[in-house]
């Protein structure tokens, strides 16, 4: 389902829990908000592809109808998409799962200016259809960092550990055996750890520094 709303026909049904998220969210809808509002008169359509309580504030706030879809973590259907900027929009607001492609950007009409998405990725986003509109593109960049330096150390204790395998002798019934022949190695004690490539290096450092 597709729900239209106005900036005095919002009202708040839910409270959004990821605090984190939220203040990522409403920060990048106020940037939208002055992107697609340059005159500041007349309220511009933007389009949601879920039910994002925050957002929606963020943007009603700042002179913008909202449009969205009426699902918080149910992904919106390709051709509700559609339906969704058919009617013409000033922004798109997605996530990781939703494709813009050129068949989107184009029935959005020529009043677009500008499309983000909450991710740091943007392989689901048609950039050079953008591009080729003057269609601006936001992401929202390293704030993933934090969580892929935790999910880093997390591994690496695991492989010291084993934990998965740990975990799997409580239902398995083998718990509280003793086993002294359980793979296990050397403890971490003044010891050197490894470090990951390819993320943010200074983050992961952080993070094993707060061990």
């Amino acid at each position: 389902m597709v729900i239209v709303i106005t900036t005095s026909a919002y009202v708040c049904k839910h409270i959004y829990s990821i605090i984190g998220y939220i203040q990522i969210m409403s920060s990048q809808m106020i940037r939208i908000a002055k992107a697609v509002n340059a005159n500041g008169t007349v309220p511009k359509k933007i389009a949601l592809t879920r039910f994002l309580p925050k957002a929606i504030e963020a943007l009603t706030q700042n002179n913008c109808d909202v449009l969205y879809f009426d699902s918080v973590d149910e992904k919106i259907p390709y051709n509700t998409l559609e339906d969704l900027v058919g009617a013409g929009v000033d922004g798109i607001f997605c996530l990781l799962t939703d494709t813009i492609d050129e068949n989107i950007i184009n029935k959005s009409g020529s009043n677009l200016k500008v499309v983000s998405t909450l991710s740091v990725g943007y392989d689901h986003l048609d950039v050079p259809a953008c591009t080729a509109k003057s269609v601006r593109v936001g992401n929202t960049p390293r704030v993933l960092d934090i969580a892929t330096a935790e999910i880093a150390i997390s591994l690496v204790f695991n492989c010291k550990r084993k934990i998965i395998e740990a975990s799997q002798e409580v239902p398995s019934g083998r718990w509280g055996t003793c086993s002294l022949t359980f793979p296990t190695y050397p403890t971490y004690n003044r010891k050197t750890s490894p470090t990951v490539h390819n993320t943010n290096i200074q983050t992961f450092n952080k993070t094993t520094n707060e061990f």
